[in-house]
């Protein structure tokens, strides 16, 4: 692992506890139901994050960035009221959340949140795009940002392509650094990759200490990595008045329907869920969702106690 990403991870980890690698199948529930908004409701509340997100579906070309997020400057403290009412928006191509396969749609929307992280407690490396990778991988998602590629193959071409700023390789080596702090430096880390859909549980997120201010609007990107790696940043500043600057486009903000709307985390919610399951309130499986139903039914069996 290279020096920087040793010293970022080391820095990152003093702010920000090391959470357990979230549980998958929640999340590929909704991803295979199309329901990218209570996706990235289930990310935001696993991350502990206790403010409105809005996500925006945008149809732009294939050279515009894949993900982006719109932030107020300066960005509130985490966790105080002004916070709690701040909105954020979360912009994704179309064909990104409709194309591509369900890890790269986790680690973009990981990554956008990440940007909240690190912009509410003024982290110095809020404004360092491999940080906010790295932000994202010890909050939970280090799976998904190792796994964020896919190949395209266009006749006898294949294209291997990357979401993010970090490289496979340090990526990998990230992942591989984050487990050992976590399970001890004895252990031996043979991978960064998911190994299965249900072995991992689903963990908070606290410990945030808070720096200094400041933001825009930021992009993440996609990186061809055929032959060489090649790394590129795009930041794109975005003047937060409710809209970005491009979304004069044909585009309003998607409400978070369907999300958890409340701020329990989604590993208390699937717990309840299969409470309730088990105690044939409810039918699975259990998604860590908590929908207009599951709401319903436990209001139907808080009532019979």
């Amino acid at each position: 692992m290279s020096k920087l990403i040793r010293e970022y991870l080391d820095e990152l980890t003093r702010s920000l506890a090391l959470t357990p690698p979230i549980r998958p199948s929640a999340l590929k529930t909704l991803y295979d139901r199309n329901d990218y908004p209570a996706m990235l409701g289930w990310i935001k509340n696993s991350m502990n994050l206790s403010l409105p997100v809005g996500l925006r579906i945008v149809d732009r070309p294939e050279t515009s960035p894949p993900m982006w997020i719109e932030l107020p400057e300066p960005m509130p403290a985490f966790g105080t009221e002004e916070f709690k009412q701040t909105r954020v928006i979360v912009n994704a191509r179309r064909d990104i959340l409709e194309t591509r396969p369900f890890p790269l749609v986790v680690a973009g929307f990981a990554h956008e949140l990440s940007h909240v992280v690190l912009f509410s407690i003024g982290h110095r490396l809020q404004n360092d795009e491999k940080a906010v990778d790295l932000t994202a991988m010890i909050l939970g998602y280090q799976y998904d940002i190792c796994d964020a590629e896919f190949t395209e193959t266009k006749g006898e071409l294949s294209e291997k392509w990357r979401l993010g700023y970090l490289t496979s390789t340090e990526a990998l080596a990230a992942s591989r650094h984050i487990a050992k702090i976590r399970y001890g430096w004895k252990s031996k880390v043979e991978t960064g990759h998911r190994q299965s859909e249900t072995g991992h549980r689903a963990g908070i997120f606290d410990g945030l200490q808070r720096s200094e201010d400041r933001q825009t609007g930021i992009g993440i990107i996609a990186v061809f990595i055929g032959g060489a790696a090649l790394l590129s940043i795009a930041m794109l500043p975005v003047l937060f008045q409710g809209k970005s600057a491009d979304a004069a486009k044909p585009q309003a903000a998607v409400p978070l329907q369907g999300a958890n709307k409340s701020n329990a985390p989604p590993s208390d919610i699937m717990a309840a869920q299969n409470r309730l399951i088990e105690l044939r309130f409810l039918k699975g499986p259990a998604d860590g969702v908590l929908g207009s139903q599951v709401a319903e039914r436990l209001a139907r069996f808080q009532g019979r106690k």
